[in-house]
Order: structure tokens, then sequence, then C-alpha cells
């Protein structure tokens, strides 16, 4: 069983170089043990590759271990209720190492309703997540922080007539929420790790229907401010006319798309990523002269900012010029049946 991911990049967004180079061609390729059971997920870019790995040895227990580029392996056990699904997940080894226990709970039905982190050392906090399901679908996910401010995570979920019933992996976790939340990068599993024990099945019930639609915007890096209060000289000074800043805004657009063979098994899924493009552009300002306090502040504006004299920049005046491409990420999924 493999996915191969491909992108239609019709945006500049990866070609900007405070993003950093993105590869959208991944690999994920799935191995099972003699029982049937996902053993691992083998991710490969580059002629490299990284690789998730489940251990069912110890009674009760599923555990899933990846180095994730670390210093050393991080191992996350997920403790097992007697049906099978996970009741608390454990951190074991790499940043967080037993720091952090998350607690999950389940309705008369089956399905995943709570998800409390407690003490996650990535945000220092903690996090209660709801979810709510109507007619065997996914409906909405909420979550709660410590701060006791609610915020809605999942919204205008939308499925298919299509029934999600013919493949071991819940194809719906795969492609919504691991190769969606990372088209710009590498899965990581010490973050996520609910996200790969649904996959194995083991939080309860999956959605009835193939997913089509989760309202959200992607991450995108933080840009420096377009109007910094610092010193210019005559050569650093901003044309009139010249770029100030580039913001991007990306959202997933549209539903997504799925193609399936003569038996209703998934071939292919796809997904649209609306890009806009924003870009500050400068129009008029004022100069203001600017001294440094002392000798030390002169030293240091000579390094930074070049030779006197100085001047600040103040009564900006701009405006903004926005463009919109779509960008297209497409899984072929095939299986070995």
């Amino acid at each position: 069983t493999q996915i191969a991911s491909s992108a239609v990049i019709n945006s500049d967004y990866f070609t900007n170089q405070e993003i950093g180079y993105v590869n959208p061609n991944l690999l994920y390729e799935f191995t099972y043990d003699n029982s049937h059971k996902l053993k691992e997920i083998i991710l490969s870019a580059d002629n490299e590759q990284q690789v998730v790995s489940y251990n069912y040895d110890i009674a009760g227990e599923v555990r899933i271990s990846s180095a994730e580029g670390q210093e050393y392996e991080t191992t996350v056990r997920g403790i097992l209720n007697s049906n099978g699904t996970v009741k608390t997940i454990k951190w074991q080894g790499g940043y967080s190492d037993g720091q952090t226990t998350s607690n999950l709970a389940y309705n008369a039905e089956g399905y995943l309703s709570d998800y409390d982190d407690n003490n996650y050392p990535y945000y220092e906090g903690c996090n209660a997540y709801r979810y709510q399901w109507n007619g065997g679908n996914l409906a909405a996910v909420t979550h709660k922080n410590c701060t006791t401010q609610v915020y809605v995570d999942y919204l205008g979920l939308e499925y298919s007539d299509k029934l999600n019933d013919k493949t071991n992996l819940d194809l719906n976790v795969l492609c919504f929420d691991i190769c969606s939340k990372f088209i710009d990068g590498e899965p990581r599993m010490y973050e996520y790790p609910s996200m790969f024990f649904a996959l194995s099945g083991n939080t309860g019930k999956r959605s009835k229907n193939y997913l089509l639609k989760v309202n959200g915007n992607l991450q995108t890096p933080e840009y420096p401010n377009p109007d910094p209060l610092k010193p210019y000289t005559e050569a650093t000074a901003p044309a009139i006319g010249s770029v100030l800043a580039t913001y991007y805004d990306r959202v997933f657009d549209g539903n997504a798309v799925w193609q399936f063979d003569g038996q209703d098994f998934p071939t292919k899924f796809s997904r649209t990523v609306k890009v806009t493009k924003t870009q500050v552009i400068l129009d008029s300002y004022e100069r203001e002269n600017a001294t440094p306090h002392d000798d030390y502040q002169r030293e240091e504006w000579i390094q930074r900012y070049g030779e006197g004299p100085w001047f600040f920049i103040i009564n900006r005046q701009y405006h903004e010029n926005n463009t919109v491409k779509n960008d297209i990420y497409t899984w072929a999924i095939s299986y070995n049946k």
C-alpha cells in the first residue's frame, strides 16, 4: 500500500526566500505485520526516509516511535481499553519525556468524544478537545485551553455519499489530517500522536462517509513589520513604489475530489489551496533627523545601518496589492488487495 503525493504549484509561495525549501512530492508507504496490523509508515523524499513504527508486543498497549530528526527517538505509548481503543497517551523520550499525558474518552456509540492534553511542553499549557458527531460522521471539534477560552477547530465539514468502509486505514485521517496538515513538510508524530493512533484504528469508530471539506487556513511564516522604526541613510532609504513586505494567506478552497475504482476503493485524492499574496507598496513618506544617543549607539548604527547622516521615516503611506493563485495537491493511492 502506498500514497504518492504531487502538486501543481501556480503561486510563488514556495520561492519566497523566507519560507525555505519544501518538497511537495512525497511517497508514503505502509507495511503490516502478520496480523495485518499497521507496522510502519515510510515517508520518502529527496532520497531520504523517515519511518514511523508501530509496536504491539506489550499487552494493552500500542507504541508508536519515530526519530523525527531529533537527537534521540521519541516513543508515544497508547494505553488501551479492553475494546482496543486508546484511553491514555504517554510520551517517552524526545523533548517531552515524561512531561505529557493525554486522556481520551468515547461516547456510547464508540466514537471519540473527549481528548484532554495535559501540560503539553510545547505550548506550556493544556487543551481540552470535544468531538461532536452527527449521523455517524464527525460534525465539529471544539477546544478549550487553560484560560477557558473556547475555539472551534473544525468548521463546515461536508461528506460525500460514498461509504468509508473499504480500506483498512482511515483515509479521512490520512488525507485530511496527516497528508494535508503536512503538505509543507514531514509529519511530526510527536506533536500529533492522536492522528497516528486514529490512522491505525485505535481511537474509536471512523466517520461513515468520505470527507469532502474542512474549513481552515494553513500555517504561514510570520513576516517582518512593513513599517519598522529604524535609522536610514541615503543609501538605504526605500524607493517610492518599492515593496515593503509580502504576506501570504493560504486556505483550502472548495471540496476535495475523490476518485474511485470499480470496487469503490479510492484511487486519487485532490485538494486545492487558494494562495492570496499581499504586497505592501510604498507611496510616500517624510523624513525626521535621527541622532545617536552616545558613542556606543553611533558605532552600533554604523555597523548595522552604514555611515550617517541618519534619519527616521515617518508618516509612511502605502497601499496593498493582492493576487490570487491556486495550488493543487494530489495523492495517488494504490493497494495490495
